[in-house]
């Protein structure tokens, strides 16, 4: 891009633009050239007019036949008729009327089709002192030689040399005219349209500068294929010259500031009404956003109800990163919003990209330098599924998420209690395999709800015919590993319901099923209702312990190495958490009922250490305020509806 196109595009970006519209952005849309006034006017005069003149310019052309030929209410009459057409290609006015950083337009034309690009209560049209009042619409549209509007009054109208002559004292421009140096100050100007013959553009110029000195900013003037008698006149103005036609230019500065519209915002180079007015002219976007210090930030961008959202990122990274990508190497996932559901994902930092730039709708939002990682992850959908088990009389619809990873079909499905994993994969002769699994979350909100889910987990894996939607899934086998877990689970979430019914405690969250809090439930649940509770013991399991028989038995070791009896084990139990809320048991007993001593190692003359087996495949666990008390054969473990037969008891620890 040419440097002087770069330098106007920078002062547009900060608003910093007038525009200088002349005659040739008029000509797409059938406006009558000067040329086609000129041939009008020979015709109406009956001779060639600029045969006739020193300069063949229209203002001299119009000045010899007000002056020989007829008169100046003849050439508005001609304008008028010239300038009632009707519009065919109206880009140029389009493409003007889509970059909201311009909001001061002076031009020459007589048509309107710059003021008609735009909608009417967001521009205001000055064609004399009177209109300057109300300047106050986004763009003002200054008409410097009056319009077809305005030739029922002939002394708005700038045509002939004279009225250019007199157009700096004329008391009808006077306020048009100051504004108009005043925007020279203020403002970088650029002139298109013009060709430099057909105007009097130079001298407007000319005569800002001796008004106003070097306090003039850089000027520019858009026209295609000067020759270098016309630029050299430019730069003997100091007027940088831009080759090209409107629409290449104009299109050209649209999309530099797709690119930096976002950035400019963020920077508060531009309002919020700029910002906002671009997006919905050139993308059909708005944001919704906050102002924070010297910078804005923007939260959310939006689309305009009924338009489509098209986001593209586009980024260049190294092979290796890649070729991990290509394989499948995630390191990372994505949350869904409102869900606890997770796409796999590959993170890359800003430092291993060598290009990135994220659009909507061709805006570019974020470039590499805006932004930290980059998650790369498989296309996916989001949607709500119905599960169905009819054995049970379970209904219940939730949010899930698809997609393909691998070539195989995931399908998330965010329950109460976990989420359900379901794998799809293809098999011989084009059938179905599915695989089901369930990982289940930290917490979950309500008993009744999980209890339901549980049990359908459970039907899950004893074969039951369940539905997604309308799709029937039956499991090939029994998963008996799975029922077994699944059904600690259900006495979890049981026992849990049954602590907040039994009793004054309200837990305000409830913690998932662990071993922890499945024992801690237990001990609590029987300790309320003074009962006890049964624990399987893993198959050959022994305990080891140390009695001393001078105070544990009066008789020789040896006689209880066949005999069986009962052992009792009791340990403080203390304070212990559930679902956050602290209990505290001062007593666990624990009641092997039918012991036999595996093995008995000598340590001295008085001293033993037993290996101890349980025939029963379990033992007994009481939760008590005290410590257990023997009185004859019966054991009292600290509670009126707690006590055993303790007979042949050879040890109490």
């Amino acid at each position: 891009m040419e440097k002087s196109i770069i330098k106007l595009i920078k002062y547009l970006r900060k608003e910093d633009i007038i525009l200088f519209i002349g005659s040739g952005f008029s000509l797409k849309a059938g406006a009558p050239s000067v040329q086609k006034i000129i041939e009008v006017l020979n015709k109406e005069a009956g001779t060639d007019l600029s045969k006739e003149t020193e300069s063949q310019t229209l203002r001299n052309i119009t000045e010899k036949f007000v002056n020989e030929y007829g008169d100046r209410n003849e050439i508005i009459s001609i304008l008028q008729k010239l300038f009632s057409f009707t519009p065919s290609d109206t880009n140029n006015q389009k493409l003007l009327a889509r970059i909201p950083h311009i909001h001061t337009i002076f031009t020459t034309n007589y048509d309107t089709l710059i003021e008609d690009a735009y909608p009417k209560e967001e521009r205001t049209v000055i064609t004399n002192n009177k209109s300057c009042a109300y300047d106050n619409t986004s763009v003002c549209v200054y008409k410097v030689h009056g319009d077809i509007s305005s030739m029922n009054d002939p002394d708005n109208i700038v045509i002939t040399d004279s009225d250019y002559k007199g157009y700096f004292k004329n008391e009808n421009f006077n306020l048009i005219w100051e504004h108009l140096k005043l925007s020279f100050v203020k403002k970088h100007v650029v002139f298109i349209g013009y060709s430099l013959e057909d105007d009097n553009i130079l001298d407007i110029i000319k005569t800002v500068r001796d008004c106003i000195g070097n306090n003039m900013k850089q000027l520019f003037i858009i026209a295609p294929g000067f020759n270098a008698e016309k630029k050299t006149r430019l730069k003997a103005n100091n007027i940088e010259y831009i080759d090209s036609k409107a629409d290449k230019i104009l299109e050209d500065i649209i999309i530099a500031l797709k690119d930096n519209i976002v950035s400019d915002f963020r920077q508060k180079k531009i309002n919020k009404e700029t910002f906002d007015k671009f997006c919905e002219l050139n993308a059909e976007l708005y944001a919704t956003t906050t102002s924070i210090g010297k910078e804005n930030r923007i939260d959310k961008i939006h689309v305009k109800e009924g338009f489509q959202r098209n986001e593209l990122i586009n980024f260049t990274i190294p092979n290796e990163i890649k070729e991990n990508i290509e394989n499948k190497k995630y390191n990372d996932r994505i949350n869904l919003t409102g869900t606890n559901l997770y796409v796999p994902a590959f993170k890359i930092s800003s430092n291993d990209m060598i290009d990135l730039e994220y659009r909507i709708n061709g805006i570019l939002i974020s470039s590499k330098n805006e932004v930290s990682n980059l998650l790369v992850a498989p296309s996916y959908q989001e949607m709500k599924v119905r599960l169905k088990m009819p054995y049970i009389g379970f209904i219940e619809t939730v949010k899930a998420c698809r997609y393909v990873q691998d070539k195989i079909s995931h399908i998330d499905m965010d329950t109460p209690i976990c989420i359900l994993k379901m794998i799809v994969r293809f098999g011989e002769k084009k059938s179905l395999k599915i695989n089901i699994k369930a990982d289940f979350k930290k917490n979950y909100n309500n008993n009744n709800e999980a209890i339901r889910w549980i049990q359908f987990l459970i039907g899950l894996s004893n074969k039951k015919k369940f539905f997604i939607d309308k799709m029937e899934i039956k499991g090939d086998v029994d998963n008996m590993d799975a029922i077994t877990e699944y059904r600690k689970y259900e006495e979890y979430y049981t026992m849990i319901k049954s602590i907040e019914c039994n009793s004054d405690v309200v837990f305000d969250h409830y913690d998932n099923y662990s071993t922890n809090n499945y024992l801690h439930a237990k001990y609590l649940q029987n300790y309320q209702n003074g009962t006890n509770f049964e624990t399987s013991l893993p198959q050959n399991a022994t305990v080891t312990f140390a009695i001393d028989t001078r105070k544990e038995c009066n008789e020789s070791i040896d006689k209880y190495r066949n005999d069986e009896f009962v052992m009792v084990q009791c340990d403080p139990l203390g304070t212990f958490e559930l679902n956050g809320i602290q209990f505290f048991i001062p007593y666990k007993t624990t009641i092997f009922q039918h012991c036999f001593a595996k093995k008995i190692n000598p340590i001295d003359k008085y001293n033993y250490e037993i290996v101890m087996q349980d025939k029963m495949t379990s033992y007994i666990t009481w939760c008590t305020d005290t410590e257990p008390v023997q009185e004859g054969n019966i054991l009292h473990l600290g509670n009126p509806n707690a006590k055993i037969d303790a007979a042949n008891i050879l040890s109490q620890l």
